[in-house]
């Protein structure tokens, strides 16, 4: 995914304003799954009483999910679409940001319905939880240069300090693939910081202390604007291009085929390709959407 410009960032509360496996799984046709009363009935009871899903997400990713210039607003592509899926479903959607390391065990012990943000769909997590997967999501290093010619190298970052945040597949990463491509080249493997927040991730770059971090390139644009030093981000084989997915107790699966539902209905009617444009985020599209596809990518 290319950079974003800094001025991106700026003029996202403005932008704010502005399967064939559905059918087998549901049972229905997409005809019917574009009705809004059908797709209400797919819901549990306890959703249908008080027509609200309570979702927990980390508004401090930009264009995912994060607070707009009013201090409270939460914005972003994956707000749009939640809040798109909620009107297809016929139901509130209610919001509540915490440190992302809070938001499965949130979910896991039922306060919170559904975890929604960039939340990688992996085997670990598949033990407690299902995903409706929704987007593709790229990784890649951030290294402040002194000019944006400065090439910069994967194999320099292997022996240095890498800033991270804590229970996020970045960690995974680091830990495993990235390790293991370093120890392969016959270099040290990096040494870890993690940081409970995304600001202490960023500031932990532009303060020297961590001399790379790791995150989606899709932020690229406001870890720029933020930066006092250009940015320039490292790609490479080695990094994942991991399913991202909403989150849900996997016993709670009338409330996953319901999401599934309403996701498929705003990809057949156009809304969902439309908000990853004005997010600038289309390479992110999964052009079919589906429950725990993360399992069947390890195959």
């Amino acid at each position: 995914m290319s950079m974003m410009s800094p001025s991106r960032v700026a003029s996202f509360a403005r932008k704010f304003a502005v399967s064939s496996a559905l059918v087998a799984s549901l049972g229905v046709s997409l005809g019917v799954a574009a009705n809004p009363q059908s797709l209400h009935d797919l819901l549990p009871t306890e959703i249908k009483n008080t027509n609200v899903l309570n979702v927990v997400t980390d508004a401090k990713w930009p264009p995912f999910t994060f607070v707009g210039e009013d201090g409270k607003t939460l914005q972003g592509f994956e707000v749009d679409l939640l809040n798109a899926i909620g009107a297809k479903l016929g139901v509130d959607i209610k919001q509540t940001s915490i440190e992302f390391s809070g938001m499965i065990p949130g979910v896991q012990a039922n306060r919170y319905d559904i975890a929604m943000m960039a939340v990688s769909d992996t085997p670990e997590r598949r033990k407690t939880l299902s995903f409706v997967d929704y987007a593709y999501l790229t990784q890649g290093a951030f290294v402040l240069v002194d000019s944006q010619d400065t090439p910069v190298e994967l194999s320099s970052l292997c022996d240095k300090t890498v800033g991270l945040q804590s229970g996020t597949n970045f960690v995974d990463f680091i830990e495993k693939d990235f390790s293991k491509y370093c120890t392969a080249l016959g270099k040290p493997v990096p040494k870890k910081l993690e940081f409970a927040s995304a600001d202490a991730v960023y500031l932990s770059l532009y303060s020297g202390r961590a001399d790379f971090i790791v995150a989606a390139t899709s932020i690229a644009g406001d870890v720029s604007a933020k930066a006092p030093r250009p940015v320039q981000v490292v790609t490479g084989d080695v990094f994942p291009k991991d399913l991202i997915g909403i989150a849900y107790l996997k016993d709670r699966t009338q409330l996953g085929e319901a999401i599934l539902a309403g996701l498929k209905a705003i990809q057949a009617d156009g809304t969902y390709d439309q908000i990853l444009k004005r997010w600038n985020v289309e390479t992110m599209a999964l052009p079919a959407p589906g429950i725990n596809l993360g399992a069947l990518q390890e195959q």
